[in-house]
């Protein structure tokens, strides 16, 4: 598509989506504000914040880290990574597809990859291209 590759192609659109995102968020603040300001309820929504909420967020954050990093160190300790594979055997109309799994040793990178890390790219600078 225009001759640009395709995770070029995947950080732009979500720049551009993480920027249309962060605007609407603040908009969408902006009046939560507004709201909470008449109602006098600014304390009430202070209270949310507890230490055991911010405990829980960190808790899954470093959990998906620790399972993207699992999936990206597990060949440097040696061990090995199992891939489906789809076979199709037989004719004409008798065909049959069996999926296998084959062990690979050494470094295996996911076709999705890539793209799962231009969009947290993306993602990121577009949240900032649209911080006041």
């Amino acid at each position: 598509m225009f001759g640009l590759p395709t995770e070029i192609i995947t950080m732009l659109l979500s720049t551009v989506g993480s920027a249309y995102i962060r605007m609407k968020a603040d908009t969408q603040k902006d009046l939560a504000d507004e709201r909470l300001a008449r109602a006098g309820a600014v304390k009430s929504a202070r209270a949310f914040q507890n230490p055991q909420a911010s405990w829980m967020r960190k808790f899954i954050t470093m959990s998906f880290i620790g399972m993207a990093y699992f999936i990206l160190l597990a060949p440097l300790f040696s061990l090995p990574t199992v891939v489906p594979v789809e076979v199709t055997t037989g004719f004409l109309f008798w065909k049959e597809t069996v999926t296998e799994y084959v062990t690979l040793n050494g470094m295996v990178t996911p076709e999705y990859l890539p793209h799962a890390i231009m969009s947290v790219v993306g993602f990121y600078f577009g949240n900032s291209m649209a911080k006041r």
